[in-house]
């Protein structure tokens, strides 16, 4: 007798296999990237004491429903960038998170922070969709490590009179400028003033004539006064024979200044340009 096989088809319900089969994991969502401060991929990225925060929807992204944002220290962290950042990671309700907002891409797209310590931090911000999932907080697009160090420097500080070239300075010791006018000539000076370069911005002036100590707020007749224009000038003064002085100092939003002092001298002989300012402190008070 000839065998035969018997070949039974074997049929696999789709079912079945949407039940065996494993499940996909759906990807993380990606929704924002932070535009400022620059990541440096080795460095943390250097910023002053205050500092304006920006973010945007990453490129060719869809925007979050809503987002949060974060600057954290890493103090309580062994002063570990990537202790800290793993903490955000591992904690949602992590208490130091602003509140969820609606995400609208023209606002609220960036925060200023107030005056903050020196230090190391973790700034970071958070998009999520409508079902409450989170994306993940990564270097170099959603975070960045921060370093906020004390600086020796202010704005960039320029200032330009008839009598005298440019002159620059980012700091509060500037040298003694001498100029030598005509008695009763009318005198003025103008100035600009940048803090851009390094993340802060210039929030005001000061000048002032005749100030004996520049480093005693209440010789100083005039308040700060914020930038109007991109140039400043004083209003001329003429002088009879004698010593005067003229200083104009700028500050910025993190409180560092700059300051440039003149001397004006119509008295022949009496100075040279080695002059320190401690000596002119004297000769100016003598003469008054």
């Amino acid at each position: 007798m000839n065998a035969r096989l018997l070949v039974i088809p074997l049929v696999i319900h789709s079912a079945f296999l949407a039940m065996t089969a494993p499940a996909l994991a759906q990807p993380e969502p990606t929704f924002l990237v932070v535009t400022s401060p620059i990541f440096f991929p080795i460095t943390p990225s250097d910023v002053p004491p205050v500092w304006t925060y920006e973010w945007q929807t990453v490129d060719n992204g869809a925007d979050p429903v809503d987002a949060r944002y974060v600057l954290l220290s890493t103090l309580s962290f062994g002063d570990s960038y990537q202790v800290a950042l793993a903490y955000l990671n591992s904690t949602e309700d992590a208490p130091e998170w602003s509140p969820w907002a609606p995400y609208v891409m023209v606002v609220g797209t960036s925060w200023t922070s107030p005056a903050m310590a020196n230090g190391n931090y973790v700034f970071a911000v958070q998009g999520r969709d409508e079902t409450g999932t989170a994306e993940f907080i990564e270097i170099g697009r959603n975070a960045r490590f921060i370093k906020i160090a004390p600086r020796e420097t202010g704005p960039l500080l320029t200032v330009d009179g008839e009598f005298i070239n440019p002159i620059t300075t980012s700091d509060t010791s500037t040298p003694v400028t001498e100029i030598h006018i005509p008695v009763n000539y009318p005198i003025m000076f103008c100035w600009t003033a940048e803090a851009e370069f390094y993340g802060g911005v210039v929030t005001g002036y000061r000048y002032g004539w005749d100030i004996a100590d520049p480093d005693d707020d209440a010789q100083w007749e005039m308040e700060f006064t914020p930038f109007l224009a991109p140039q400043i000038c004083s209003a001329p003064v003429a002088f009879q024979d004698g010593i005067h002085t003229f200083h104009i100092e700028v500050i910025d939003n993190s409180g560092y200044k700059s300051r440039v002092p003149i001397l004006l001298d119509t008295t022949p002989g009496t100075l040279t340009r080695s002059t320190t300012w401690g000596q002119v402190k004297a000769l100016y008070t003598g003469h008054r």
